[in-house]
C-alpha cells in the first residue's frame, strides 16, 4: 500500500471563512460581519473558491506522479466494463418484473436539508460509468460535489471535481469508467452549507 501524499494546503472552507473575517477590519474599519448576513454570504462564496483553488493545488503532486510513471512507459490500466451482482427487491403488490439492461442505479443517498449527494452508474458508449449527483434541495453556490476514485479498495483515491452548485439545478461530477476489478472503488462527496464533507459509502 503507497502512503498518501500530505497535502499541500490542508485548510477548507470554514478555515478561509475564518481568516476572511479576521482580515475584514484591516481593509473596511467598523464592518460587522455576523453569520448569515449578506456580507458573511459573500464570504462564504470567496472562502468556498479559495477551497476549491486548493483542492486542485493539492492533486498536483499525484498529477506530477502519473505523468511521470506515463514518461516511464508506466500507464494506467485499461478500462474494462464492470460486473456486480445486483438484487432488486419487489413490492408486496408485484407479481414479477424485468428490469430492462442499462437501467441506471445508485448507492445509498446523503441527505440534508432535503439536498442530495448519489453515487449514479449509467452506460455511455458501450461502457459503464459512475458519477456524483448533487439535487434537491436548494443549492447554494457554496455548495459543491464530487466523486472519490480508489484503484486500491479505497486505501488511496484520486477527487474527480468539485463541482459547483446551482439553484434548483442538478449537478453532476465528471464521470469515471467502472472496472471489473474488485479494487476500483467509487463514492460520491459533497459539501452543503458549508458544512462538514459528507460522503456515500464505497461502492
Amino acid at each position: 500500500m503507497t502512503t498518501p501524499l500530505p497535502p499541500l494546503d490542508p485548510r477548507e472552507a470554514p478555515e478561509f471563512l475564518d481568516h476572511l473575517r479576521a482580515r475584514t477590519p484591516g481593509y473596511l474599519p467598523g464592518l460587522a460581519v455576523p453569520d448569515y448576513s449578506p456580507g458573511w454570504a459573500l464570504l462564504s462564496i470567496a472562502a468556498r473558491y479559495l477551497e476549491t483553488i486548493v483542492q486542485r493545488q493539492n492533486q498536483a503532486p499525484e498529477k506530477h506522479k502519473l505523468a511521470f510513471l506515463d514518461l516511464l512507459g508506466v500507464p494506467l490500466l485499461a478500462a474494462q466494463p464492470a460486473r456486480a451482482p445486483m438484487v432488486f427487491q419487489l413490492d408486496a403488490k408485484a407479481a414479477g418484473g424485468i428490469v430492462p439492461a442499462g437501467t441506471q442505479v445508485g448507492a445509498p443517498a446523503e441527505e440534508w436539508a432535503g439536498t442530495k449527494i448519489t453515487l449514479e452508474y449509467a452506460r455511455r458508449g458501450g461502457g459503464t460509468y459512475g458519477f456524483a449527483r448533487l439535487s434537491g434541495g436548494s443549492p447554494w453556490p457554496t455548495d459543491s460535489v464530487w466523486m472519490d476514485v480508489s484503484n486500491d479498495g479505497g486505501s488511496n483515491w484520486i477527487q474527480c471535481g468539485p463541482f459547483a452548485g446551482f439553484p434548483n439545478n442538478p449537478v453532476t461530477s465528471a464521470a469515471y469508467p467502472t472496472s471489473s476489478s474488485s479494487l476500483r472503488k467509487f463514492r460520491a462527496c459533497g459539501k452543503v452549507y458549508v458544512l462538514a464533507v459528507r460522503c456515500t459509502p464505497w461502492w
